[in-house]
């Protein structure tokens, strides 16, 4: 899924482009000009549309892609609508690409977005650079990656209890993070596998990824 921020190149990015090479892809209206510079095929073009061209537009109706637009005075922003029409598909795995930079509300708002109740039990990731974003809620959650890796854990509700680390360097024992303090900023992977697991709220992760 491309929305239409700004896109950065890293390791994160590179290799979720490899390992979803024949993945449908959604756009998130301008956000199709990333994937129409990469050559990728067009599942589904959603938004208001104001930022893509009609030539593009129609170039696209043409080829077969999906266009669904709405009126530019809406309730939601077009990356939400995407990840709605996702939801309604039956999408599990969505990974998000250029969903940051630009408008700082526009990105906090991709962000919080993640913790709507209609997308939990699906695996969605913004990626960007070299950094992948993941909401959870209550659960155990695996991380891979390697030792040292950066990983920082955000609460996105006012508390996040019973939080349990495996395979970090500053380890957390039934502790809880709050939503004003960043005490949860810049752990480090200690091997190729961690784990956190929390028993109530809503957490943040924003894991580096760095070439093997």
């Amino acid at each position: 899924m491309f929305a239409n921020g700004e896109w950065r190149e890293g390791v994160a990015v590179d290799r979720a482009l490899a390992e979803f090479a024949d993945a449908d892809v959604i756009a998130a209206d301008g956000g199709v000009r990333y994937a129409l510079s990469l050559d990728l095929p067009v599942r589904a073009l959603i938004g208001d549309l104001d930022s893509t061209p009609e030539g593009i537009v129609r170039r696209l109706t043409a080829a077969g892609t999906t266009v669904v637009r709405y009126g530019v005075e809406k309730n939601e922003t077009d990356l939400e609508l995407c990840l709605a029409w996702a939801t309604q598909q039956g999408y599990r795995h969505i990974q998000i690409l250029a969903a940051f930079g630009g408008r700082f509300d526009q990105e906090f708002s991709n962000v919080m977005i993640l913790a709507a109740p209609e997308l939990k039990g699906r695996k969605i990731q913004m990626i960007s650079g070299n950094e992948v974003l993941q909401v959870h809620h209550p659960g155990v959650i695996p991380f891979a990656g390697m030792q040292h890796d950066r990983l920082s854990l955000i609460p996105l509700t006012p508390e996040v209890n019973g939080i349990h680390t495996r395979g970090l360097k500053y380890p957390l024992v039934d502790e809880t993070l709050f939503m004003v303090r960043g005490r949860g900023i810049s752990n480090e992977l200690t091997g190729p596998e961690a784990e956190v697991r929390f028993s109530s709220g809503i957490l943040c992760s924003v894991q580096e990824v760095r070439p093997i």
